[in-house]
């Protein structure tokens, strides 16, 4: 007898797998971590791969409340994000640092939506990927740069060490040349008003030569740099006033303070950002030759975690033509030598702030003064297991 061919209903019963199946098996295999949170803020499910990522098992996830996996410093921000979810709105792309159950800081990349059940938000649905390889490829990166912004920052030194002495050795000789072979006891008053005018540019020199150097010897004999990523903001633009006290009683130059009180520390280096602003005020002093006012503002956006400083002088500003090449390196609409320009300055300063994640702008007018705006991200402490 020919065999009963089976019913086509029964083929496709064998066969047919529901939805729900079909998810649950997919986001089981997936390699991204999958959370499902009630409104209560209780974890509801996990994947397999959000249990690894805990380093915990799914007993001592489930019913768990979510914030005992959430790093302190990132607690109010995902409460936000909650709070935007409870609303109906998706949350993409979002960055904050999770713990393990060894309290191990893990930096994360995660996505939420809210689910629905019967019309109404239910549930809220995270896909969440682990960024710690990324995170610590993106340090290195940032080492790369601030490391390339000290070569260039060394090179600039360098550079402006190497007119001012040029001079100087030039000045020393020519000094010599012209009264070596005076054979007198007395000197006259314009020989003697030739040596004192001769030998006050050469103090001067010298001064800005042991200036620069000591700044850049400070690396290694102070314990801030590049061993150290963060520092108060208000305490260095004030030292970096002192640095330049000189410059602005000579110049007639005032200094107006509106800072910003209980800012966060900042993600740069004490020395970094001392170099920065002596380099930005030195701009500012020499941009006004007959005196005037540099207003000096911090400011801290809290939305976007970043600290502002504005420094805004009244001096003789900066043609449009030139503006946007005043970032490039050797770039100078002024002469070499003391109280001049190299045309490294302002490519430092670019450079450094760059190199510590944050951005320079610049906004000037001829003859309307130049207001320097430097953004630095706040510092965020990461907590070890």
């Amino acid at each position: 007898m020919p065999s009963k061919k089976p019913s086509k209903f029964k083929k496709r019963s064998s066969l047919q797998i529901t939805n729900q199946d079909l998810y649950r098996q997919l986001i089981e295999q997936t390699p991204d971590c999958i959370f499902v949170v009630n409104f209560s803020g209780h974890i509801t499910y996990v994947n397999k791969a959000a249990a690894r990522l805990l380093k915990a098992s799914f007993k001592n996830i489930i019913g768990k409340h979510f914030g005992i996996f959430i790093d302190k410093d990132s607690m109010g921000k995902a409460m936000g994000h909650i709070e935007h979810v409870r609303k109906g709105h998706a949350v993409v792309a979002e960055e904050l640092n999770v713990l393990d159950v060894k309290k191990n800081v893990i930096p994360i990349e995660f996505t939420a939506s809210p689910t629905y059940s019967k019309g109404r938000i239910h549930q809220v649905h995270v896909i969440v990927r682990d960024v710690s390889r990324r995170k610590e490829y993106e340090s290195l990166v940032r080492e790369t740069d601030k490391m390339n912004a000290l070569q260039h920052f060394i090179s600039g030194t360098a550079q402006e060490i190497q007119h001012p002495l040029e001079s100087l050795l030039s000045r020393i000789q020519s000094l010599i040349e012209k009264y070596k072979e005076r054979d007198f006891e007395y000197i006259g008053y314009k020989e003697f008003k030739d040596i004192m005018e001769t030998l006050e540019v050469m103090r001067d020199q010298a001064k800005y030569c042991f200036d620069t150097t000591n700044r850049l010897l400070s690396i290694t004999k102070q314990s801030v740099g590049f061993n150290v990523d963060y520092c108060d903001v208000n305490d260095v633009l004030r030292e970096s006033v002192r640095f330049v006290k000189h410059h602005l009683e000579v110049t007639d130059i005032n200094v107006k303070f509106s800072l910003k009180l209980k800012l966060p520390p900042a993600s740069i280096g004490n020395f970094e950002l001392n170099e920065v602003l002596v380099k930005v005020l030195t701009n500012a002093i020499q941009a006004m030759p007959s005196g005037g006012e540099i207003h000096l503002k911090t400011s801290y956006q809290k939305e976007k975690q970043m600290l502002q400083v504005e420094i805004r002088d009244e001096g003789v500003g900066i043609p449009q033509e030139n503006l946007q090449r005043v970032f490039d390196p050797f770039f100078t609409t002024k002469q070499r030598g003391l109280e001049k320009s190299s045309g490294l300055g302002l490519s430092i300063v670019y450079s450094i702030v760059k190199s510590f994640g944050g951005d320079v702008a610049i906004k000037s007018k001829s003859r309307q003064g130049t207001r320097m705006i430097l953004r630095l991200p706040a510092y965020k402490k990461l907590h070890k297991g």
